[in-house]
């Protein structure tokens, strides 16, 4: 069964402007010391399931956080508008996930901040850091009680 994490995943790895910059360095949170830069990382930070009276009402909101990291100020905020640009300009009724489980009916940024990362010893350097936090609204299967 394909995860909502996974459609995230596989939408911003298909999205030539994201891919040209960072490659496939586009993972879960968090990020392995010795990673290469540019990268994106994601976490799901909430998710709600719509409900009716009798049943699940198959539609939901999960916010994720994505995360883009660099050494370069510049470059990261490039990287940053380029995610928001495949996102904000999804379209309407686009299917996430390998058998399109997802129904996507609108991603929406709720912020986004610039921050960085301090080198904790003289082997590292900077690194600059924006996190945005985006609702993804979809559909989703209803649960059945068979």
């Amino acid at each position: 069964m394909s995860t909502i994490h996974a459609g995230l995943y596989e939408w911003l790895g298909d999205q030539l402007g994201i891919v040209r910059l960072v490659g496939a360095r586009i993972s879960k949170a968090g990020s392995p010391a010795s990673a290469t830069y540019p990268r994106i990382t994601y976490q799901r930070i909430s998710s709600q399931h719509e409900q009716h009276f009798t049943a699940g009402a198959g539609l939901a909101m999960a916010t994720f956080q994505i995360n883009v990291f660099d050494t370069d100020g510049t470059r990261v905020n490039e990287v940053s508008e380029a995610v928001r640009n495949a996102l904000q300009g999804l379209p309407a009724n686009t299917k996430w996930g390998p058998h399109g489980e997802f129904r996507i009916c609108g991603v929406f940024l709720k912020g986004q901040q610039d921050l960085s990362v301090q080198p904790t010893n003289s082997s590292e350097q900077l690194k600059y850091h924006v996190a945005m936090d985006f609702d993804v609204h979809y559909q989703e299967s209803v649960p059945t009680f068979a």
